[in-house]
């Protein structure tokens, strides 16, 4: 399983009425030095079949949106039993280093590939 994120613009006339304080109204949509931006987040296997997504903001970091993405992954079965939530292998980017993940990883006993940064501070 494969693990990542993109963004997307939003159209100006997507943000709708601002609020009275003068925040964003949808909290999908954040500000960055592009304008108006959206991130999703996604896991999906080999051949590109979409397991577990969450849309945020586009000012927020991949790394803080992991455990809601693998938490979100649901494989139907074929047969009867619960859906299958956890893969065997989980590939990562290097913006997805940090301890913090590897020992959710750990703690779970899914194996990764996820480079190492060795300047990354250890806490993430």
């Amino acid at each position: 399983m494969s693990i990542g994120s993109t963004i997307a613009r939003v159209h100006q006339h997507a943000v709708g009425a601002r609020k009275k304080r003068g925040g964003l109204r949808d909290p999908v949509l954040g500000r960055s030095r592009g304008g108006l931006t959206s991130k999703v987040h996604l896991a999906c296997e080999g051949v590109g079949r979409r397991l577990g997504f969450t849309v945020t903001g586009g000012n927020t970091n991949g790394c803080t949106q992991f455990t809601t993405v693998m938490e979100a992954v649901r494989v139907p079965g074929t047969g009867p039993g619960p859906p299958r939530v956890r893969p065997s292998h989980v590939l990562g980017d290097k913006g997805y280093s940090f301890r913090v993940i590897r020992s959710w990883l750990r703690r779970r006993g899914i194996s990764h590939t996820i480079p190492d940064v060795p300047t990354r501070c250890a806490t993430g």
